[in-house]
């Protein structure tokens, strides 16, 4: 300012209060609401950043017919979205667990799968369920994929089979 010939001081950043003598407000409470919803914004990034899977599963079920009924079992469909949010490949374990206790479940396909850096894998796979397991239809069944440091992931989906009338299931199968 000096160069051209001014007073020092014309272009600045101030307050109108500034300018007329009066005093200066630092912390208003336009500011201090501010700092207060950027350190909550900051605290739930921080929370979500560390709370996140490193995997993930999608369980979706084959469209078409419900079940499919034979001598030995009945089956279920799905195709398992498995997703590896690492920078690694992973190698990732499947598991499949029933609501009800007494139901033998038996998973027809991959029990793991490796899965590269950020990879989204389709898998396909198959529940089996002895028939005379299934008491009510549907019932729930859980999707799990860990990997090796035990990061984990799980989805609930629901397994149909036949549904009886109490007098059918305790037939013998030979009248």
């Amino acid at each position: 300012m000096q160069k051209v010939g001014y007073a020092p001081g014309l272009i600045r950043y101030t307050t109108q209060h500034a300018l007329e003598g009066q005093p200066v407000h630092v912390l208003r409470p336009r500011v201090i609401g501010y700092a207060v919803a950027l350190s909550v914004m900051a605290i739930a990034f921080t929370i979500a950043l560390f709370a996140r899977t490193l995997v993930g599963i999608d369980v979706i079920r084959d469209r078409g017919e419900l079940f499919h009924a034979d001598r030995d079992a009945i089956r279920n469909d799905y195709t398992l979205k498995i997703i590896n949010k690492t920078q690694q490949p992973r190698t990732l374990a499947l598991t499949v667990t029933a609501k009800q206790e007494k139901v033998q479940l038996r998973l027809e396909g991959p029990a793991s799968v490796v899965a590269a850096a950020g990879e989204v894998l389709t898998v396909p796979v198959t529940l089996a369920v002895p028939p005379h397991d299934v008491e009510e239809s549907p019932f729930d069944v859980r999707f799990q994929v860990c990997d090796a440091q035990r990061h984990c992931d799980a989805e609930k989906s629901d397994f149909f089979g036949p549904e009886y009338e109490d007098e059918e299931r305790d037939r013998p199968e030979h009248e």
